[in-house]
């Protein structure tokens, strides 16, 4: 079953709330408020994604109605993505079976999902896999992402008019140098309406992360530079990276740690020349932290 429960960081949290009793997977969410969220997740059973708008009050979730966004018709559908494009439009990306990476937009009245647009393709070379994303650069402009069929990152810049989303210019395939590729989710960090940081788990025979900056300032993705950062990653399909936004040149990466399988993390510094820095290193091992 669906269930939501707001968490509290240096005081008490709320109780979870049950919002329905489907059996659910590939759960995105995204804030359009600090009070308003929405998720979208695919039904176990038959692949549909479906939505819903969460108003927080208090420690209280309170869920407006569900949406069927997209029915599957039991294809072998995988994936989903979500941000908000402003405080009443979202843009949502998802996966039907096959390569096509589809979108559509999301317009909320209230706690309800009001208006769904008709599907887009997003991007036609994806590869299928439940590992998707959609960034906001602009209120007009998003950031998809999915995974290729090698499992290369691919990235495709998004525009919307009103309640219509399309792609622009072309797809940019990242495969990593020097290494493999392997199926696993990765994360991308939106640091300006100009640069976009991606950052994935590879295998060299040691674990790494593939760390790239990309140009996101036109209507394609352009890749500028790349690194590989050599990190513990035990089972590099296994990692499952995390990255978040701190300040206007930093981010905080983390992943599922290796033979601790506990969290560890990275810092990464964008310099203003375009150059990658990585460090330090956090690894969480059985309750003890240590710093490299």
């Amino acid at each position: 079953a669906d269930r939501v429960v707001v968490l509290n960081f240096g005081s008490a949290s709320g109780s979870p709330v049950v919002v329905n009793g489907e059996a659910v997977r590939n759960i995105s969410i995204a804030a359009q408020s600090a009070t308003q969220i929405t998720v979208v997740y695919q039904q176990t059973n038959n692949n549909n994604v479906k939505g819903y708008v969460i108003d927080i009050s208090g420690n209280t979730p309170i869920p407006g109605p569900v949406a069927t966004i997209n029915t599957a018709a039991l294809a072998a559908q995988e994936g989903t993505g979500l941000v908000a494009m402003t405080a009443t439009k979202l843009l949502c990306v998802y996966h039907i079976a096959g390569t096509t990476l589809r979108e559509r937009v999301l317009d909320l009245t209230g706690n309800t999902i009001s208006g769904i647009s008709a599907e887009v393709i997003a991007e036609s070379t994806s590869g299928g896999f439940a590992f998707d994303y959609v960034g906001k650069i602009t209120s007009t402009k998003a950031l998809a992402a999915t995974l290729g069929s090698s499992s290369q990152t691919v990235l495709r810049l998004q525009s919307l008019t009103g309640s219509t989303p399309a792609p622009t210019g072309t797809v940019l395939s990242l495969a990593s140098p020097s290494s493999t590729d392997v199926k696993s989710a990765f994360a991308v960090v939106i640091m300006s309406s100009l640069r976009a940081v991606i950052v994935k788990p590879v295998d060299r025979g040691a674990g790494a992360l593939a760390i790239y900056i990309v140009d996101i300032s036109g209507t394609s993705p352009v890749l500028i530079v790349s690194k590989l950062a050599s990190v513990d990653l035990g089972v590099p399909a296994n990692a499952h990276v995390y990255a978040a936004k701190m300040d206007s040149n930093r981010i905080y990466a983390s992943w599922l740690g290796s033979s601790s399988q506990g969290v560890d993390s990275l810092v990464i510094a964008i310099t203003s020349d375009d150059r990658i820095m990585t460090g330090p290193i956090n690894e969480r091992q059985g309750g003890d932290s240590v710093t490299a």
